[in-house]
Parts: C-alpha cells; structure tokens; sequence
C-alpha cells in the first residue's frame, strides 16, 4: 500500500502546473505581435484567456494557440473586439501542422535544419543561392509567426 502511495505522489509530482502552463501559454502568445495585450490564467488546466483582440481571426486563434499548449485541459475565451483593428490579424497554425508543412518543404535540401518553436521557422545550414527563393516562398505559404533565416548562401 505505502509503495502504491508513493508511486502515486510520484507520479502527481511529474505533471505540468498551473504557473508553468500559464507561462507557456504566455510565452506562446507573446509571440504574436497583435496577441502580446491578453492575458492568462490557469487553474487545474483549464486556461481562462482574456483581454483585447482585433477581430474574430485573432479571437479564434489566441483560442486556438492556447488550446495546442501542453498541460491545457481547456481553454475559456472572455477575449473580446475592439471596435477598430489596430492591426491585421493572420491564422497562424499549431507547431505541429507548421512543422509537417516545413518537413515537406525542405525534404528535398539535405544540408537545411528547419525547426519549430511558437510558430517560428528557425532556418539554419547551407543553402544553394537558385534554392532561397523557392523556399521561401513554400515556407511563407505556411503563415509562420516569423522565419528566422540563419541559412548560409554557397
């Protein structure tokens, strides 16, 4: 009985909090220029999300960009509309599907390291100067947050 006990509080011990959710979900959301005025609050999983939002795209997505954040059970969504956007809002996609479209787009460029953090392409490696533009323009197709390119031009 004691073993199961200790495994148990072991086990309990190894999950995410709720402050450390909340500033992942922060962090995530910091990353979008036009998300960096919501605010976040997180009890038992569930993330309360609120604050000022541009448009409905924006809404949706804070929503959306909060629900991909490990740890969150759900999301609650108090954002609401400014009567006037201050700026335009862009659908950004999880990490995951941005990764799976950055995956396809440099499956073919060996020496290229793509990878994915907060909606972020961080580009690094190689590149043929003819290959750049090709790229670039798959990869701005993805609607990243930002494309971080570190590529060096041979």
């Amino acid at each position: 009985m004691i073993v199961d006990g200790m495994i148990f509080l072991f086990l309990a011990g190894c999950g995410v909090t709720d402050a450390g959710i909340k500033q992942n979900v922060e962090e995530k959301l910091n990353s979008v220029p036009y998300m960096q005025n919501v605010s976040v609050i997180v009890q038992q999983g569930v993330a309360t999300i609120s604050g000022i939002c541009n448009d409905t795209a924006c809404k949706s997505n804070c929503e959306n960009l909060a629900r991909h954040v490990d740890g969150v059970k759900s999301v609650i969504n108090k954002l609401t509309i400014a009567p006037v956007p201050i700026q335009a809002s862009i659908i950004y996609q999880p990490d995951e599907m941005l990764s799976l479209g950055v995956t396809d787009a440099v499956k073919h460029l060996d020496s290229v390291d793509a990878r994915v953090n907060n909606g972020i392409i961080v580009l690094n490696g190689p590149i043929k100067k003819r290959e750049l533009p090709k790229l670039m323009e798959k990869l701005h197709s993805l609607t990243p947050v930002k494309i971080e390119n570190n590529l060096t031009i041979r």
